[in-house]
């Protein structure tokens, strides 16, 4: 046996599996496809038998007797050959063209003779068949079931000139076993690709069927198992390979080295494995993975160059071929075809006698444009049959209207058993007007939906037989007669020429009408339930998006009006630290004084020290007046603020503010985290009566966009004599509580609510003490009495007893 197909049998084991899977669903997805009803009869004598042919020969005389195995010779069987030669190849046989080349050549040189080659492949068997198999006086071949080697064995060598001679070529259900550097020297090479190597036997082939035919690559290294182990048998060496492979690696450089000698000169076929080896052991002894040897190149084919060459013949490079006998070329059940496929197909080639064109079963989405037109890339063939059944084609297309250059030939575009769901009577109007051509879509899912408007006026027309009495179109009713309805499921299984338009009205029955509803309702139902969930959740921050994006206000909620109508000067006092100055004149006074950002009756406007302070006042007489005339006072707090003396008597007027006003009048933004250890007692209890916007949350602008224009409602609270203990009023001499006063207090705390969209505490006093005032200096400073009254919260009164 041949060492290269010995060790391409252990590859074999490895596809066996997928090879007998492809084998098995294809034949029994594709019976249209080897059906001899598929294609008109062809007559593959092209000539008579030579006028010796009568002459006693016999062909075992020529061939090995190894093959008497496996094989048998005919001579009576096909009248159009001398002799058939039918070989049921195993896992354990070779068959190889080259031998069969010998033999014949011999006996075409001495009689003349003609053969037929039918090989059956069962349990991996191995063929050596290389392209484009030519052997003297071969012309017809049947391969099956095969793994096929040395596909390019030919190429470039004496072997293409030897005259074309096959008629007849029928391979199905093969895999090629190509070697990567194989392959890519014929890709070096194409420039000298020959026209005999190219185009095949162009010269004499008259039927072409190529059928569920793969590719694979293989790599030298994988075969080295079998190579290494007979080797080691021819050697005599007691060990199995590749299971003792490592104990290999351990021997000494001396031993390794004699091995790998005796090994290379048991033959071609052992360098390569015997060098694998060696930078294995290499490989092993440095605690690497092993690879390919160093001076063994390894090249990867480009799968753009590689489809060019796929399978070399039809599929061409450089040559001009002619294909003058060629009547059947079937290429079904392959998949999948080369994207370029059908370019390559018509591209620098002529087929004067192409009858048959079959490509079912190879997935095509789409009628290719060389088919479609069909009369301009083969003009020159008589092209009875284009065989597209059992694809995913959905539509048809535009069929070009070009002249039949071919007399009374007509075409049949076959395109049963595929997706064609929509069909119209200007679609078979349209065809009709192609002379000599007709497409059959039977067998096809039509759907006869009641919105099918082309569907409706096609059975419409179906009533007028006038429109129908010509050709192609009575064709085209014909095939109406049996084509049925797929969808919808009440009229599944109709004729489409026994529909009328009521059939097609839009009517459902009262199940079918309730679930869309039904499903719409529920749909509908939960999409609320998850909005009202998430309002209701965030129903504040709803309130306020709504209010500072798309300018609503929500009924029900707090009033936004008031800030137009009111008499302040300004919206909001601004009281800040020094240090805090860039963040405040740099975002806040820029983006609330914005237009863009006006909100009801214009921009916001902010009372800033530095910008509107009177210059000569007292700066505790503009602090006051500044946050009298605002109607909020905006704190900006951080670390600075706490330090700030001048911060801190803004915080308490502005608080003397809120007690004055009896309503919300202090906005607290905490622009950084400040211990409560570094806050005064005032500030530290502010933070905790009121809750404050934290400069960073992302709704930070809205919330104090809307927290400027909601007016805060006056809210009364009840406190006890303790919790005024503390408090201190510095009086001036007219014996009456100055609004101008400094006041400086710790305040009592109580719960009320906040019409701001936050939930915060904020006190305002309603009840005050009578306070009895030392008189004899121009400041008095006197403490709160325990004894309560009600007063007039717009009015202080003082006792100066």
């Amino acid at each position: 046996m041949n060492i290269r197909a010995l060790s391409a049998f252990v590859l074999a084991l490895l596809i066996h599996a997928s090879l007998s899977l492809s084998t098995t669903s294809a034949s029994s997805s594709s019976p249209t496809s080897d059906s001899p009803s598929t294609f008109p009869t062809t007559n593959l004598s092209m000539s008579q038998p030579p006028s010796n042919a009568s002459t006693p020969f016999d062909l075992w005389t020529y061939l090995p007797s190894a093959w008497t195995t496996f094989c048998d010779v005919d001579y009576d069987v096909d009248t159009d050959v001398n002799a058939t030669l039918r070989c049921n190849v195993t896992e354990s046989d070779v068959w190889e063209l080259k031998t069969l080349r010998d033999a014949l050549g011999a006996l075409v040189n001495s009689i003349g003779i003609e053969v037929a080659v039918d090989l059956q492949c069962q349990e991996e068997g191995m063929v050596s068949l290389p392209w484009p198999m030519r052997a003297p006086g071969l012309v017809k071949l049947n391969v099956t079931s095969c793994l096929l080697l040395d596909k390019y064995a030919d190429f470039n060598t004496s072997a293409e000139q030897i005259p074309d001679s096959l008629r007849f070529l029928d391979m199905h259900d093969c895999v090629w076993l190509n070697y990567p550097d194989e392959v890519n020297y014929v890709i070096r090479n194409a420039k000298s690709v020959s026209s005999e190597f190219e185009c095949g036997q162009d010269s004499t082939l008259v039927v072409y069927r190529y059928r569920r035919i793969a590719d694979k690559d293989i790599r030298k290294e994988d075969e080295c198992d079998p190579v290494m182990s007979s080797a080691l048998q021819q050697l005599n060496y007691s060990l199995s390979f590749p299971e003792d492979v490592m104990e290999l690696s351990q021997w000494t450089d001396e031993q390794f080295e004699e091995f790998v000698n005796n090994t290379k000169a048991l033959g071609e076929d052992y360098v390569f494995c015997a060098d694998h080896l060696t930078s294995f052991r290499f490989s092993a002894m440095n605690g690497e993975d092993p690879g390919p040897p160093s001076d063994v190149q390894t090249t990867t084919v480009d799968p753009n160059e590689d489809a060019l060459i796929s399978r070399i013949g039809l599929n061409k490079i450089n040559t001009d071929c002619l294909y003058e006998h060629l009547e059947i070329l079937d290429e079904s059940s392959t998949v999948p075809l080369d994207r370029k496929h059908f370019e390559y197909l018509v591209e620098n080639t002529e087929y004067p006698k192409l009858r048959v064109l079959n490509y079912s079963h190879t997935n095509l989405g789409e009628v290719p444009k060389e088919l479609r037109e069909w009369r301009v890339y083969f003009n020159k063939s008589p092209i009875e049959l284009m065989d597209l059944s059992h694809n995913n084609i959905t539509e048809v297309g535009n069929i070009p209207d070009y002249t039949n250059t071919h007399g009374n030939v007509t075409t049949t575009l076959n395109l049963q058993f595929n997706q064609i769901a929509k069909i119209s009577f200007e679609m078979f109007e349209a065809w009709s007007q192609q002379p000599d051509f007709v497409t059959d879509i039977r067998n096809n899912p039509i759907d006869c939906s009641c919105d099918m408007l082309d569907l409706k006026d096609l059975v419409t027309q179906l009533q007028d037989d006038s429109k129908w009495a010509e050709q192609p179109m009575q064709t085209y009713r014909q095939h109406l007669s049996v084509m049925t309805c797929a969808t919808p499921p009440a009229l599944s299984g109709r004729v489409i020429e026994s529909l009328s338009v009521e059939d097609l009205q839009c009517y459902a029955e009262p199940n079918e009408m309730l679930v869309p509803v039904v499903v719409v309702l529920v749909v509908v139902v939960l999409a609320l339930s998850v909005l009202l969930i998430l309002a209701l959740k965030y129903r504040k921050e709803v309130r306020i998006l709504l209010f500072t994006r798309v300018h609503v206000v929500l009924p029900c909620g707090p009033n936004v009006s008031s800030r137009c109508a009111s008499e302040k000067v300004f919206d909001a006092f601004v009281a800040y630290a020094h240090q805090d100055s860039d963040w405040v004149l740099g975002s806040l006074l820029k983006r609330l004084e914005e237009p863009s950002n006006a909100r009801g009756c214009g921009p916001v406007k902010l009372c800033i020290h530095q910008r509107d302070f009177v210059v000569g006042k007292p700066i505790i007489d503009n602090i006051i007046d500044s946050i009298a005339a605002s109607r909020h006072t905006i704190i900006v707090l951080s670390k600075s603020f706490a330090k700030s003396s001048w911060a801190m008597e803004e915080l308490q007027q502005a608080y003397r503010q809120s007690l004055e006003e009896r309503r919300r009048h202090l906005l607290v933004v905490r622009l950084e985290e400040v211990p409560e250890s570094d806050m005064a007692p005032v500030l530290r209890r502010c933070c905790k009566t009121f809750t404050y916007i934290e400069a960073s949350d992302p709704l930070f602008w809205d919330r104090l966009q809307y927290s400027l224009h909601v007016a805060g409602d006056k809210k009364t609270l009840t406190s006890t004599s303790a919790e005024f203990d503390n408090v201190t009023f510095t009086a001036s001499e007219d014996k009456t509580l100055d609004k101008h006063s400094a006041v400086q207090m710790e305040t009592p705390t109580g719960d009320i609510n906040d019409n701001s969209g936050f939930s915060k505490t904020e006190v305002f006093c309603e009840d005050m003490k009578t306070l009895p005032v030392d008189t004899t200096s121009s400041t008095t400073t006197r403490t709160v009495s325990e004894t309560y009254r009600r007063v007039n919260p717009d009015e202080v009164k003082v006792d100066f007893s």
